[in-house]
C-alpha cells in the first residue's frame, strides 16, 4: 500500500484493489480502482479554495494551492462528507505530489 499525504489528517491509500480517500470525520471514500477511468495531474482555479467541497462534476479535497490529481470515474462512486452520502463523478486530490499518485494508479 502506498500513501499519498493531503495534509495531518488527510491522506490518499493505494493498494491493487482500492483508493482510499481519508480526511478525518470530513471526507471517506473507498473506491475500487476498477472504477477508475482516468487519473491525471490538474491545477484547479484558485477559486476553487482549499478544503472538502463541490466543484464543478465533482468534489475537491485538498489542503493548498497548486496541482491535484484528477480522477474520473466510470460511474459515480460512493463517498461520505460529514457522514451525508455523496455520488461523485469525479475526486481533484490535492495530495502532496500529483504526479507520484498518478503514477500509481497508471496515468
Amino acid at each position: 500500500m502506498r500513501t499519498h499525504r493531503i495534509a495531518p489528517l488527510a491522506k490518499v491509500e493505494v493498494d491493487d484493489l482500492t483508493v482510499r480517500v481519508r480526511w478525518g470525520p470530513l471526507f471517506r471514500a473507498d473506491i475500487p480502482r476498477t472504477a477508475v477511468a482516468s487519473v491525471r495531474t490538474v491545477t484547479p482555479p484558485r477559486w476553487a479554495g482549499i478544503g472538502v467541497h463541490m466543484v464543478r462534476g465533482g468534489w475537491i479535497v485538498n489542503a493548498r494551492f497548486g496541482d491535484a490529481a484528477e480522477l474520473r470515474f466510470h460511474e459515480p462512486v460512493p463517498a461520505r462528507t460529514l457522514g451525508i452520502g455523496i455520488r461523485p463523478k469525479r475526486l481533484l486530490l490535492g495530495v502532496e505530489d500529483p504526479d507520484a499518485l498518478v503514477a500509481d494508479l497508471g496515468g
